[in-house]
């Protein structure tokens, strides 16, 4: 996985049926069906891709000051998923 973002479905391929969608500016979050997102798509959409295209609709969004911008949408899953802590086998 050097080098480019992760695809959706590399996602579902670790086993997301639920895919967690939050924001670390407000109080906005939800869990969105993995077969849904795939069937909408695809599976080669970026995850970067989609949580552009999820933010779309936040009020936040289209503000004029940058400050006040929304920029804390993030998948809460994927740190585990991928960068977690490693088995320690001694």
């Amino acid at each position: 996985m050097g080098g480019h973002s992760i695809l959706l479905d590399e996602v579902a391929e670790r086993g997301v049926i639920m895919l967690d969608v939050a924001c670390r500016q407000c109080p906005r979050q939800g869990r969105l069906q993995m077969e849904r997102l795939l069937a909408e798509h695809g599976p080669q959409m970026p995850m970067p891709t989609l949580r552009d295209l999820l933010a779309a609709d936040c009020p936040r969004r289209a503000s004029a000051s940058f400050a006040d911008q929304c920029h804390g949408v993030h998948f809460p899953q994927l740190f585990a998923l991928f960068w977690g802590p490693l088995d320690e086998k001694d």
